[in-house]
C-alpha cells in the first residue's frame, strides 16, 4: 500500500509537467545492453559511447562515435570496450576484449590485443600487457592511469592500479588489498593524493573499498566504505571535497546512503543522500556516476529520490540542496552512465524515456537543470551529521495516529514543515519535554513526503500514509 501511495503521490506532483518532454532518444544504432561510459574528446569534437554495444545479435562488440550529427561504429572487438581517453594525442581504450577485428566475436582473422589498445596511424596496436580487465582510464595531473581487475602489468606484479611512464605501465605503490584480486572501478586526485575505489579488502586493516596513495604508501580514508555487499563505484571532486558514489547503505554504519563526501579529515553526508522507490533507505540502489559541470555535481544511478524529492535516476547537488530531474526513464536499468557533449547532458538508460522508445541513450532537453528541489540541507541530513556524543543525536519518534515527537537534545522550538518540492506547509510551536519535545500532530497533512526543520538545528523526514 505504501509503495502504491508513493507512485500516486509522485504522479500528482508531476501532473503540471505531464505533457512536457524532458528526455529524447538520439538514435544510437545497434544492439545495446548498456552505455556505461560517455567520453567527450574535445580534440576531435567526438563523443564516444562505450559499454555493452553490438552491431547485432551474435555480432562483435563495438563502441560508437558521435560527430557532426551522425554515428560511426568502431572496428569489431570480441568483448566490451569499457573506457577511452585521449593521451598525448592518441586514443587509448580499455576493457574486456582480447581480440580486435576479424569475424563475429573476433574468433578468426583478428589481432590478439588484450585489455588495452591504442589507435595509431589508422590501426589498433597493443598498449601494454595486462592480465585482466581494464575498467577505467583516467588522465590525472598530465599522467595516464588504469584501474581494473588485474594482478600484472607489463610483467610486473600489480594490485589493479597502474600508471603510464616512459612508454610502459608501472604499478602504483605496494597495494595492500587482498580481495583476490581487488576490483577497482574509478580513481581521481584529491589533495595531492591518488584515490581509488571499488570492491576491496585490506590485509590486517579495518577499512574497505577505498584507499589513497600519498606518493609512498597506501593509506585509509577514515573507516572507508562499510558494506557487506557492494562497494565504491565513482569519484568526483566538488567544492574542494571528495565525493564517492556506489552501492552501500546508511544502515551498515556509513554516514550516507550510496553517496558521501570526504573533506580530508572525516566522512560527511550529502544532505539526506538518495532514496529508493519507497522513498527510504531499504535498498542500496546505487550511485553509478558523478561529474561536475556548471558548478553543480551531477549524479545518476538507480535511485528514485534525491534529498527526498522525486528524481528520474538523475539529480544535481549544489553543496546545499538536491534537485531531481523531471521526466521518466525506464526503471529496468535506471541511469547507468552519463556525460556531457558540449553543453548537452547524455545519459545511458533503458529502452524508454518519457513514454517513448529509445535505444539506451538519451539527451536532456528540459529548460533547466532539475525540476523539484529539497530544502537547503548543507552538512545536516536526517540526523546523519556528526554529533559530539550519542546522547545528543536527535531523531523523530512516531507515536502513532499522526503523533510525533523529537527525541534527543534540541534547542529549536519552531518546527517548519516543507513538502517534497520545498514549499512551506505549516509552522508548529513545540514545547520542551524531559528528553526532547512534547508530542505534536501532523495528522492534518496530506499523503506524501515531508521535510521537518526544527530551527535549523535538526532536520528529519516523514512520509504520511493514509
Amino acid at each position: 500500500m505504501r509503495y502504491k501511495l508513493m507512485l500516486v503521490w509522485a504522479a500528482t506532483l508531476f501532473a503540471a509537467h505531464a505533457s512536457a518532454q524532458w528526455w529524447e532518444g538520439v538514435g544510437l544504432p545497434g544492439l545495446v545492453d548498456g552505455v556505461q561510459e560517455i567520453y567527450e574528446d574535445t580534440a576531435t569534437n567526438t563523443m564516444y559511447c562505450l559499454g555493452a554495444l553490438q552491431l547485432g545479435l551474435g555480432q562483435p562488440y563495438v563502441f560508437q562515435m558521435y560527430q557532426n550529427g551522425s554515428w560511426t561504429a568502431s572496428e569489431p572487438f570480441n568483448y566490451n570496450v569499457k573506457t577511452a581517453r585521449r593521451y598525448n594525442d592518441t586514443l587509448i581504450v580499455g576493457g574486456s576484449f582480447t581480440y580486435i577485428g576479424g569475424e563475429p566475436l573476433g574468433q578468426t582473422g583478428g589481432q590478439q590485443i588484450q585489455y588495452s589498445a591504442a589507435y595509431i596511424d589508422g590501426q589498433w596496436i597493443p598498449y601494454g600487457e595486462f592480465n585482466g580487465v581494464v575498467f577505467a582510464l583516467r588522465v590525472l595531473g598530465g599522467s595516464l592511469y588504469a584501474v581494473g581487475f588485474f594482478t600484472e602489468v607489463d610483467g610486473a606484479p600489480c594490485g589493479g592500479v597502474a600508471k603510464r611512464e616512459g612508454g610502459h605501465w608501472v604499478p602504483v605503490g605496494n597495494m595492500p588489498a587482498t580481495h583476490d584480486p581487488p576490483l577497482w572501478t574509478d580513481l581521481t586526485l584529491y589533495q595531492g593524493n591518488l584515490v581509488v575505489t571499488g570492491t576491496a579488502t585490506f590485509e590486517n586493516l579495518p577499512f574497505k573499498h577505498i584507499i589513497q596513495y600519498d606518493g609512498q604508501n597506501w593509506v585509509p580514508l577514515g573507516q572507508g566504505i562499510l558494506t557487506s555487499m557492494g562497494g565504491g563505484g565513482c569519484l568526483a571532486v566538488y567544492h574542494n571535497e571528495l565525493y564517492v558514489g556506489g552501492i552501500f547503505k546508511l544502515s551498515e554504519g556509513n554516514v550516507g546512503h550510496c553517496i558521501m563526501r570526504w573533506n580530508g579529515q572525516a566522512w560527511h553526508p550529502v544532505g539526506t543522500s538518495v532514496q529508493d522507490e519507497t522513498g527510504g533507505y531499504q535498498y542500496a540502489i546505487g550511485v553509478r556516476e558523478l561529474l561536475v559541470k556548471d558548478d553543480l555535481l551531477f549524479a545518476c544511478g538507480g535511485f528514485n529520490y534525491a534529498g527526498n524529492v522525486p528524481a528520474a535516476y538523475t539529480a544535481t547537488w549544489d553543496g546545499d540542496r538536491w534537485c531531481g530531474f523531471g521526466g521518466s526513464l525506464n526503471p529496468m536499468l535506471g541511469a547507468v552512465g552519463m556525460g556531457f557533449f558540449g553543453d548537452t547532458l547524455f545519459v545511458g538508460c533503458g529502452i524508454s524515456a518519457d513514454g517513448q522508445p529509445v535505444n539506451h541513450l538519451v539527451r536532456y532537453i528540459g529548460e533547466e537543470w532539475g525540476d523539484s528541489c529539497s530544502v537547503p540541507m548543507g552538512d545536516i541530513g536526517m540526523g546523519m551529521a556528526s554529533q559530539p556524543s550519542k546522547e545528543k543525536l536527535a531523531y523523530l519518534a512516531n507515536l502513532g495516529n499522526g503523533q510525533y515527537r523529537v527525541v534527543g537534545e534540541v534547542t529549536g522550538r519552531e518546527l517548519r514543515v516543507f513538502d517534497a518540492a520545498g514549499r512551506l506547509q505549516c509552522v508548529l510551536l513545540l514545547h520542551p519535554g524531559p528528553t526532547g519535545t512534547e508530542p505534536f500532530s501532523l495528522a492534518g497533512l496530506a499523503a506524501g513526503s515531508y521535510v521537518l526543520d526544527l530551527g535549523g538545528q535538526w532536520r528529519g523526514r516523514v512520509v504520511m500514509v493514509p
